[in-house]
């Protein structure tokens, strides 16, 4: 309680101040104070005279934006950001480092969102693997038959052959046991998918990816990885 009477003092006494320093403090005391939108009207307010401390400001604006899940406004301010004429490279630094932090917290937060059917069929239409991705994950529990179509479109046209053989192997967890084709690297397949054995029996599915992405950080091998498997299941 203390804390927050000191918090609403301190934005009561910056209310008109132009000084950026005690500008910083107000933003601080709304971002303690579960204001984020607030912070960020200062922020935009005051834009001018806080650029002089502009890697803290960068920082603050773009974690606010995550915060709120605006990561389309996020991405957008970094681009302004780096679009300015260039500075230090303190500031160099910190965007990327800002850059890493958008796409992972996207990432995540895709991933970890439920999902109604319509955001599933617009995750799988998506041209994005990480969407892709959370939408077969999001798969687990539902009934693949509204999403045949999508699936199939996956496995048929995907550019990316990790991709095409986790949407198979979604179907092979599932147990599927209706005719589909598939693009394999050795040409076009038709096949059961509840007809092939998978080789990580009892393991489930996401487990084996997710063992392969902890034990290997390298996207390539990744990608390798889950083709191999795909090529092990139809061709064992």
């Amino acid at each position: 309680m203390v804390d927050k009477k000191n918090y609403e003092l301190v934005i009561k006494l910056t209310e008109n101040t132009s000084i950026p320093s005690d500008l910083f403090y107000r933003i601080a005391s709304f971002v303690a104070l579960n204001k984020p939108l607030e912070a960020l009207k200062v922020i935009e307010k005051h834009r001018e005279i806080l650029a002089g401390q502009l890697p803290i400001l960068m920082k603050i604006e773009i974690e606010l934006l995550i915060s709120l899940e605006r990561f389309e406004d996020a991405k957008r301010q970094l681009k302004y950001y780096e679009e300015l004429p260039y500075f230090s490279q303190e500031a160099e630094e910190r965007l990327k480092s800002l850059a890493l932090l958008i796409t992972k917290a996207e990432k995540e937060n895709y991933s970890h969102r439920p999902l109604d059917e319509e955001k599933i069929h617009e995750y799988l239409k998506s041209p994005k693997e990480e969407f892709v991705l959370a939408g077969l994950q999001s798969l687990k529990d539902k009934d693949l038959r509204p999403y045949l179509e999508d699936l199939e479109s996956i496995m048929l046209k995907h550019a990316k052959q990790s991709i095409r053989s986790f949407t198979l192997m979604t179907l092979v967890d599932k147990k599927w046991d209706q005719k589909v084709r598939f693009l394999h690297e050795e040409g076009l397949l038709e096949v059961v998918p509840k007809d092939l054995k998978p080789p990580f029996a009892p393991l489930e599915l996401k487990e084996v990816i997710q063992k392969k992405t902890e034990r290997y950080k390298d996207p390539v091998i990744i990608d390798n990885s889950i083709s191999i498997l795909s090529s092990y299941i139809i061709y064992s």
